[in-house]
């Protein structure tokens, strides 16, 4: 199982980064990770993208999440599906 969060962090004059990341639960192990300064669906994606490699691994995988627009869009379902019947 895989959990992912985006996160923001504060710098400068009240500007802010955000910090998406999806973690292995069993290994700890961070799969893929991704910082911006918009928190939107890119962020996200570009974190799937990094961490696509460790699905092949884990053909059973449940990535867990919030309720987040980034984990319940479209295109993040999509793109999802299309990396899940490309390595299975």
């Amino acid at each position: 199982m895989f959990v992912t969060d985006v996160t923001y962090l504060p710098y400068a004059n009240k500007k802010f980064a955000y910090l998406s990341i999806m973690k292995d639960v069993k290994t700890g192990f961070i799969v893929g990770y991704d910082i911006s300064i918009r928190n939107d669906n890119k962020i996200y994606i570009n974190t799937l993208k990094m961490a696509k490699n460790y699905f092949i691994k884990n053909k059973n995988l449940i990535i867990h999440s919030d309720n987040g627009f980034q984990y319940t869009s479209n295109y993040s379902k999509e793109f999802c599906k299309k990396i899940i019947f490309k390595f299975h």
